[in-house]
């Protein structure tokens, strides 16, 4: 777990080194809609990456490219703040 320290003495705590993670607890609601919404922007962002080729025919697992899950989070951002 990484914890960010922000300039108004609040904190954010990052696990799973950022990936997205279900949430869970005594009565789990599931994803908020900020999380499907990055889930499905990161999906169809993949989808575009095979679709224009750029990923191997052999590949069975697509890993997210870096470039676009650093897009997505900051649109993410730039929309949420």
């Amino acid at each position: 777990m990484e914890t960010l320290r922000l300039d108004d003495d609040h904190s954010i705590h990052i696990i799973c080194d950022g990936h997205m993670a279900n949430l869970a607890g005594p009565r789990p609601l599931g994803n908020s809609i900020e999380s499907m919404d990055l889930g499905f922007a990161l999906q169809a962002r993949c989808l575009e990456y095979i679709a224009r080729g750029k990923a191997m025919n052999s590949d069975y697992v697509v890993p997210v490219p870096k470039s676009i899950d650093a897009d997505i989070a900051d649109a993410y951002l730039a929309i949420n703040r």
